[in-house]
């Protein structure tokens, strides 16, 4: 190709040339100048066409004004470009700015998954979380890791996120609880700028059935706290969550000093809440009887202690229950235990089922589980127990 010399309509970058091939056909050119690091070239086979699309560029200057003036053309090229893309998929400029601006971020670093995993448990450590809490995200995220080990974070797919989840023979209450951590961790990206959106956001819940919100017998329950009796320093821990049901972790933040016995409470402050508001539990007179049978001088202090988990484990184990983690492993130990895999957040399941049982007030159990609505108990406690298993129960005393 050779440049015949003749340039004409150069303005704002823009201009057009006359080349003539090899061919000794003669090409016009339009040089919209450099977009995204590459020059954009359009070519013509006439003079009169290229006139026309000069012609075109020089319109869309004079009908939008001084904003106009103020692009160049290699900016007015990308638009022209970007407005070409878009037509292919019936959008238009305008509609794509809204969009962005409502869902899109600029990332301002590019990690691997593994990496953005490991920030979001040091982000979690240093907020205060619980070592068991980490420890969990420990074994959900690395799972997914682990699926998809060279991943970008920012890549991670949705239909990713939901194949991992249902592929993995994990029971409902497991993948529940797994897509509310990789739920967690992506929200924290997207605002951390190392993910453009949640891949986990409106994943549905597995639904679940009675048997996966497990729940204790009145006997197991009696075997438990004649158990914890032979073991004080378990008493604490069993009573608060199978006769007062507060959920396990917040048990391990409390100490003693948040009962009173005498007033029959619990206060639990905001920041050991799951929901992070300040609630006041009653006790039962029954739940007074048992906690009193811990000798005074144990009851001070933090309720939990060093090495929790490993302690509650045993003493479960040692009752006859099936635990640990892996539910591979927990549920080929069960074949030898005497009362089976023992059920997720069965202590607090087991109150609100009973007491649902017992005195049917939804709006008493819900400002005593600290729910944000009753739907919960609707959902998941309602008609899984007898008022005859529910007398039983509250007839429990040491």
């Amino acid at each position: 190709m050779r440049d015949v010399g003749v340039t004409w309509g150069q303005a704002w970058g823009v201009k057009v040339r006359a080349r003539k091939l090899p061919s000794g056909r003669v090409s016009y050119q339009l040089d919209l100048g450099m977009v995204g690091g590459r020059r954009v070239q359009r070519s013509y086979d006439s003079a009169q066409a290229a006139e026309r699309a000069l012609r075109a560029a020089r319109g869309a200057r004079e009908r939008h004004g001084s904003m106009a003036g103020e692009l160049t053309g290699a900016a007015m090229a990308e638009i022209v470009l970007a407005r070409e893309r878009l037509q292919a998929v019936g959008a238009s400029l305008l509609q794509a700015v809204d969009f962005f601006l409502l869902h899109g971020k600029l990332m301002k670093q590019e990690l691997l998954l593994s990496e953005m995993v490991e920030r979001f448990r040091d982000a979690r450590e240093r907020d205060g979380c619980s070592a068991r809490y980490c420890r969990q995200l420990g074994v959900s995220l690395h799972s997914l890791v682990r699926c998809l080990p060279t991943r970008l974070a920012h890549e991670v797919s949705r239909e990713e996120v939901e194949l991992w989840l249902r592929s993995s023979g994990w029971s409902a209450k497991t993948r529940n609880n797994y897509a509310g951590d990789v739920r967690a961790c992506f929200s924290w990206a997207v605002a951390e700028g190392f993910a453009r959106v949640n891949p986990a956001e409106g994943i549905a819940k597995a639904r679940l059935s009675d048997e996966e919100i497990g729940t204790l017998s009145v006997g197991q329950c009696e075997g438990l706290l004649q158990g914890a009796r032979q073991r004080p320093e378990m008493m604490c821990f069993v009573v608060l969550g199978l006769l007062g049901g507060l959920r396990p972790a917040e048990i391990q933040r409390l100490d003693w000093s948040a009962i009173d016995l005498k007033g029959r409470t619990v206060i639990v402050a905001g920041s050991q809440a799951k929901t992070r508001r300040r609630r006041v539990v009653d006790l039962s007179a029954q739940a007074v009887a048992w906690l009193s049978t811990v000798p005074r001088a144990e009851r001070q202090g933090v309720i939990c202690g060093k090495w929790w988990d490993a302690r509650w484990r045993m003493f479960r184990r040692s009752m006859g229950w099936a635990v640990g983690t892996g539910e591979k492993r927990v549920k080929e130990a069960a074949v030898k235990a005497v009362h089976g895999v023992w059920p997720h957040n069965a202590l607090r399941h087991t109150y609100a089922s009973m007491h649902y049982a017992m005195f049917q007030d939804e709006a008493k159990l819900q400002a005593q589980m600290g729910h944000e609505s009753a739907a919960m108990l609707h959902r998941h406690y309602r008609a899984l127990k007898t008022r005859a298993e529910a007398l039983r129960f509250w007839a429990l005393r040491p």
